[in-house]
């Protein structure tokens, strides 16, 4: 069997990073499996301080606390040999870790982007239940944009174009909310979309565009 050594990483179940280093080696005639860690500022055999956060994780843990330092030319797992099932095994635990890492990436950014965003909330004075139509308003005026128009150009939030056209003229006065006609003889698809030269929508959300 050919030596070999894998230095690999994952963050537990407890958001620690272990730093490990697995190792087959020719000791004596027979293949010898040995493995060692970084973890939390200490080094060498720490496995009894890690905390598994996936089956692989827990896995990799098993074989090094069964096996560390023992022949393992006749083992077999899963059908595979010690070696081919450890290979597979820290395969997978190292891609599930960049798919862990590149969420954890994700959510930061996204946390960083909600912070710079509740920040111009509270510096334009806009109340933070609106931070969803304050999204809608960057991304529909486009990169470059601030919230420093924000409260001038937002309507609300309506179900259609149509609604929106309705509203707008009942809150303008020029027709009775009440009133079946001439309401009932209007075509507001048509009004909406006369109105909508003057308005942008996002996401359910109206802007008077200034």
């Amino acid at each position: 069997m050919n030596n070999y050594k894998k230095e690999f990483n994952f963050i537990d179940a407890k958001k620690h990073r272990a730093n490990i280093e697995a190792e087959i080696t020719d000791r004596n005639g027979y293949p010898e499996f040995t493995a060692s860690g970084e973890y939390c500022g200490s080094a060498g055999q720490c496995l009894d301080a890690i905390e598994p956060r996936t089956e692989e994780q827990r896995a990799f843990i098993g074989l090094w606390n069964n096996y560390h330092l023992k022949n393992i030319s006749e083992v077999s797992i899963e059908g595979k040999t010690f070696f081919d099932y450890l290979i597979q095994l820290i395969a997978s635990i190292e891609a599930e870790q960049a798919i862990y890492n590149d969420r954890r990436e994700d959510a930061e950014e996204e946390l960083t982007e909600d912070e710079k965003l509740l920040e111009q909330i509270e510096e334009y004075g806009i109340n933070e239940s609106d931070i969803d139509a304050c999204r809608a308003y960057l991304e529909a005026m486009g990169s470059g944009t601030d919230l420093s128009d924000f409260l001038e150009s937002y309507q609300g939030e309506y179900r259609s174009d149509k609604d929106f056209a309705q509203e707008t003229a009942e809150s303008c006065g020029l027709i009775n909310e009440g009133a079946g006609w001439p309401n009932n003889c209007i075509d507001w698809e048509q009004a909406a979309r006369e109105l909508m030269y003057d308005y942008t929508e996002q996401s359910g959300f109206y802007f008077r565009n200034l």
